[in-house]
Formats: structure tokens, sequence, C-alpha cells
């Protein structure tokens, strides 16, 4: 056997046991099948109204004009439907009578179905693929959809999922824009950052936080800057 011969044999003796083991991926299948299996259990919260389940809703909102509209409201899909949603609190406040009378007229003319938004929606499963590994998480890429926007301009987002080390429960999600887009024709979109955080609580894994940001321009002149957090408390679930 020539030294050329053994060198080669060598290095596909490398590269094989490389395959095996060096290059294999540190998550197997079912890790992932775990992941998706919980992705499709997520309650979305303030995404879309799930009527076996009651909860708190924060919502926070800066303009970016010196200005935070704050409110705190209860939903509660026990109620008639003219009283599941209640206004709790306003611009930190108990509201007053007014408040609470332009609440209720707003939420009762407020008569069209809420868009069904499932998990799919956010996380297209098909897309899901093994990122890499740090010491707390394990990161999945994905391909977001996002019913707020067509199918061409949700080519310029991108998803990372995140899920605990530990537990391998799901921890957040984050939603990028790649590229700056156009959603209409006075709309241009410079940039937007969507995160989610999950909790698990007896199984039932539910969306307890809502951040985005929101950067660009309305009629090409004026300018916004927008950040957003909901925060989902005291769910409880409803016979």
């Amino acid at each position: 056997m020539t030294k050329l011969t053994m060198k080669k044999e060598w290095l596909l003796a490398v590269i094989l046991v490389a395959s095996v083991n060096g290059f294999a991926s540190p998550v197997d299948n079912s890790d992932k099948t775990l992941v998706m299996q919980q992705v499709k259990a997520v309650k979305w919260h303030s995404i879309i109204d799930d009527m076996a389940w009651a909860y708190t809703i924060e919502t926070r909102l800066d303009t970016g004009r010196g200005e935070v509209q704050q409110r705190v409201q209860r939903f509660s899909p026990d109620l008639p439907s003219n009283a599941q949603w209640q206004l709790l609190e306003q611009q930190y406040e108990t509201p007053s009578e007014h408040a609470l009378h332009e609440y209720r007229q707003t939420m009762s003319a407020l008569t069209d179905e809420p868009e069904e938004v499932k998990s799919s929606k956010i996380i297209s499963l098909e897309t899901l693929r093994y990122q890499g590994t740090s010491a707390e998480y394990i990161e999945y890429q994905f391909q977001p959809s996002l019913p707020m926007f067509d199918q061409d301009n949700e080519r310029s987002f991108s998803g990372t999922l995140y899920v605990n080390q530990d537990n391998k429960e799901l921890a957040y999600l984050t939603v990028s824009l790649v590229n700056p887009i156009s959603p209409s024709f006075t709309v241009k979109l410079m940039k937007y950052e969507l995160r989610l955080d999950f909790a698990t609580d007896n199984k039932s894994i539910h969306v307890v936080k809502v951040e985005s940001h929101k950067v660009g321009k309305l009629l090409f002149v004026s300018e916004f800057n927008e950040k957003s957090t909901r925060i989902i408390s005291e769910i409880s679930a409803v016979d």
C-alpha cells in the first residue's frame, strides 16, 4: 500500500468518524418532536381569545412622543358576551365612571369575530430547524408566519425559538425584520422586533408576555417609533 493510498484511507476514516460523532446534531429527533408538540399546545392569550381560559392583561404603549398609554383589562369568557372584557385600570388609576362607560361602548361596538391565530400562524413548524446550543438554551430557527403581513413581506422576517436546556420547556421566541418593507403604500417599516415569553403551569403552556418595537415612516414623512408591552397574568381555567 502506497503512502498516498494510506493517507487517503486515513482521511476517509477521519471523515466517517466525524460524521458519526463530531458533526452529528446534538439535538435528536425526539427533542424536536417534543418541541413541536409544545408549540402546538401553546395558549396564545392576547393573540386569540381562548374561551377556556380567563386572564388579566396589562398593556403599555410607548408612542415615542413622550407619552405612555397604560391599561389593565380582565377577560372572563364565562360571563355574558357584553361583559367578558372589563377595564380594571387606566393610566395607573382606577377608571372613572365616564371612562368605564366609554370602554363598554367601544367593546360592544367590536362585533366582528377575531381572526383565528394559532401557533402555526406564528411558527411554521415545517420550517423549524436546529440552530445551536448555548449554556441556557437550545435554539431553533423558523420562518415566521405573521397574519398582519402578506406572504411576500413575511419573507423579510426571521424567527428564533429558545428552549430551556434544563427542562426542555419553551422559554421564548423572537421575530425580527431582516430587510425594510412597505406593507402598504403609505407605510414603510424599517425595524420590527417581537418577543413572546412562555410559561408552563401544570402542563399548560401560556404566552405570558408580548413585547414589540416598531420603527418606520407613515406617508413617507411622519416617523414613528413605538414600543408595546403586554403582560398576561392571573390565568385560570374556565369550567
